[in-house]
């Protein structure tokens, strides 16, 4: 029994393994069988099997003038439609393991420039237990300044001031530390000349649309 003997084999070669498979048959009386692909054998053999879909798709390609062949793509296409929920998962766990593989290079530079975000605009607001009308030691900022990871500090003042005294306060407004309000709020993006008309008036006013 061969299986594919000739299958790797060039045409002079192929037909002197025949030969041989043949000088068994005839010679010492051997029954000899063959498995292959190639339909050279079968010309000169007693009797030849095949399967109903190899034999049409031989035939047919030999009535167009061409040898037997495979193309690779159909061959691919085929085999991925014989079982479509194979497919299916095969393909989404190919995706997930894409995606897990971006996610995990792309978090870590993305939750360094949240974290930095949130760093440059953390703001925390200290009141009197009563509300932000009532006021504190003053001597409390000089300890909220020596905190660590504190940067900066300034003190707020209920003002209260009215532009007409029958409407009452219409907006809220505050008396400030001149020199510090600038680096709490650098955000705001005070221009330094403002600022510094700020510091130098003791009536000035800063407006943050």
């Amino acid at each position: 029994m061969g299986d594919e003997p000739t299958g790797d084999l060039d045409a002079k070669n192929a037909e002197e393994v025949l030969g041989l498979l043949r000088t068994l048959k005839q010679e010492f009386g051997k029954t000899v069988v063959i498995v292959t692909h190639d339909p050279a054998p079968s010309a000169t053999w007693t009797r030849c099997s095949c399967s109903t879909r190899a034999c049409s798709w031989a035939r047919g390609r030999e009535r167009r003038g061409g040898g037997p062949h495979m193309k690779f793509f159909p061959f691919v296409w085929r085999n991925l439609l014989r079982n479509k929920l194979r497919s299916l998962l095969t393909g989404a766990a190919i995706a997930l393991a894409i995606a897990l593989v971006c996610i995990l290079r792309t978090m870590p530079a993305g939750f360094d420039n949240f974290l930095d975000a949130l760093a440059t605009n953390t703001r925390i607001s200290i009141h009197n237990t009563a509300g932000i009308v009532y006021s504190m030691p003053y001597a409390y900022l000089s300890r909220v300044r020596s905190v660590p990871g504190v940067n900066a500090a300034v003190s707020w003042t209920w003002f209260g001031g009215a532009v007409d005294k029958d409407k009452g306060v219409t907006f809220p407004n505050f008396a400030v530390d001149a020199d510090a309000i600038g680096v709490v709020f650098a955000d705001l993006n005070f221009d330094p000349e403002t600022l510094e008309h700020f510091r130098t008036h003791r009536d000035g006013a800063l407006v943050a649309a």
